[in-house]
Formats: structure tokens, sequence, C-alpha cells
């Protein structure tokens, strides 16, 4: 092959590449993905399930979180599962909840379908703004947690 048939290709590639990435840069201009954060106390509904963040308390040992999650026409096989909490810009570890707490933990409880199940998130203490977030099913939703 040729040097000047080469550079051709060359030159047609680079141009496929810019257009290409033309065509990208519109697409995700287009794109309008929000992320809503719920107040403490409201429901939503994640992947089948209605998930309502009702009450949390601050201490020295924990971040203690009451939720309420019912159950749509599919079980839950574990509450405790798909939960996070965000605090001062960190992914907070989840921790026992504290002994004598009104609640049960949420871990390892499982919900039958059309069923509710109240219980308690308990994870590492932090500063900073306190977000919770649940996720089941490719969806997911988050709450502020009051101060």
């Amino acid at each position: 092959m040729s040097t000047r048939k080469l550079i051709l290709t060359a030159l047609v590639c680079g141009l496929a590449i810019l257009l290409a990435g033309g065509i990208q840069l519109v697409l995700l201009a287009k794109s309008t993905s929000t992320a809503t954060v719920l107040r403490q106390g409201a429901s939503a509904p994640v992947g089948g399930a209605v998930i309502t963040v009702s009450s949390s308390a601050a201490t020295a040992d924990a971040q203690s979180v009451t939720v309420r999650l019912d159950a749509g026409s599919t079980a839950i096989a574990d509450a405790g599962e798909g939960w996070a909490l965000l605090r001062g810009g960190e992914l907070r570890p989840r921790v026992d909840v504290p002994a004598g707490a009104a609640l049960a933990d949420c871990a390892g409880r499982p919900i039958a379908a059309n069923a509710s199940l109240t219980c308690l998130l308990a994870f590492a203490p932090g500063d900073g703004t306190a977000i919770v977030s649940y996720s089941r099913g490719g969806e997911q939703s988050q709450w502020t947690l009051a101060a």
C-alpha cells in the first residue's frame, strides 16, 4: 500500500472518530438524569416496595435510622440489604444496633410479599450532612436525615 493511501485512510478514521465523539456529546447534553433527595419521613417506591425513612438519631456511637419497608407483590429476602449512609462525603459502614433499642435490627429480617416491617439500621458515626440511600431492583432513593 502506498504512503498516500495510508495517510488518506488515517484521515478518514480520524474524521469518523471526531464524528462519533460529536454525536456522543450531543446525546450527553440531552440527558436529563437528576437525583432527587427526599426529606426524612417521606416515602418512595423502590424496586417494587415502598420505603419510608421515619426517623433518625445520632449519638457518639452510631447513626441510627428507623425505616419502614412495605413489600409489594415480591418478598424481600433481607430488609437490611441495599442500605448505605453517606456522611461528610464518606460512606459509613454498618455497625450493630445499640443495645436496648426499641426496634430490632433490619439485617437478616425477611419480609413476605404484601407485608411490612419497621426496623432499625445503624451506621458508624461521622460529621456532616447524613444521606441514607436504599437500592433494590435497579432503582434507588435517597433521604436527607434530620440533624
